[in-house]
């Protein structure tokens, strides 16, 4: 609380008459698209599963601009020009053992994760 006391006693603009805090609407976002993915699972030869997660970054003209994480329980994808994606999945998966292809022709971003 006394952190937002001292916040509060700060000048709202410092001197060159800009405010230090810029305002933003609430729907600043709401321009920004949907990630449109997909979500399968692929058997491979030996028999084993694999989720494989495809994601469109049409505004990511490299793969610097993409973000990943991914969990046992989730992947979030932030990538330039849209709104960010949070996929619960629906499998127990080996998060240690992604691999992860981006197609900057296409501007796909490939996921193929175990499954245990």
């Amino acid at each position: 609380m006394k952190e937002l006391a001292m916040l509060s006693n700060a000048p709202s603009k410092p001197s060159g008459g800009r405010p230090l805090i810029q305002e933003v609407s609430e729907t600043v976002n709401a321009e920004l698209p949907v990630a449109v993915h997909t979500q399968r699972v692929h058997e491979t030869e030996d028999g084993a599963k694999q989720l494989v997660v495809t994601v469109e970054c049409p505004h990511a003209a490299v793969v610097g601009e993409i973000d990943l994480q991914v969990s046992a329980t989730e992947i979030a994808v932030d990538a330039e020009g849209q709104l960010p994606l949070r996929l619960p999945l629906q499998h127990k998966v080996d998060a240690d053992s992604i691999a992860a292809k981006y197609n900057k022709r296409k501007r796909i971003l490939t996921l193929t994760i175990p499954i245990l």
